[in-house]
């Protein structure tokens, strides 16, 4: 079983378990980081300021994975190690925020489709007097 089909399992296991039509569970399969590889001209801009562009490496580790949810080969190789590695002065806060407030949330859920299938849950809830 893959890493996506387990967490699709977990997430209804909990969802039966808890039993509320508004409970929508969410579980990221690796690193929130993954999700700030869906725009990696963010990342470079934020995390690259004082150092050389690293677009081309961001690149590359995209086109591996096939797409930003799926980036995480071994603990070693986790996305915020990743963007260390890359970027030796990249620290988890502030970067992150920084990063994050630079994506359009219709930018990550155009290259993250789990997270996208999480939101689309939440939007399509029917009003709570219904």
């Amino acid at each position: 079983m893959s890493g996506e089909e387990k967490v699709n399992v977990i997430e209804a296991s909990i969802s039966g378990d808890i039993s509320n039509r508004r409970f929508i569970p969410h579980i990221q399969l690796y690193e929130y980081e993954t999700l700030l590889f869906s725009d990696i001209y963010a990342i470079d801009n934020v995390i690259g300021i004082h150092c050389s562009s690293q677009i081309e490496k961001l690149q590359e580790i995209i086109r591996r994975a096939g797409e930003p949810e799926k980036i995480n080969d071994n603990p070693n190789t986790a996305p915020s190690k990743r963007l260390h590695h890359l970027y030796p002065s990249y620290q988890k806060n502030p970067h992150n925020i920084l990063i994050i407030k630079k994506i359009p949330l219709s930018h990550i859920r155009a290259h993250c489709p789990h997270f996208n299938d999480w939101i689309t849950k939440l939007e399509t809830l029917p009003p709570l007097g219904e």
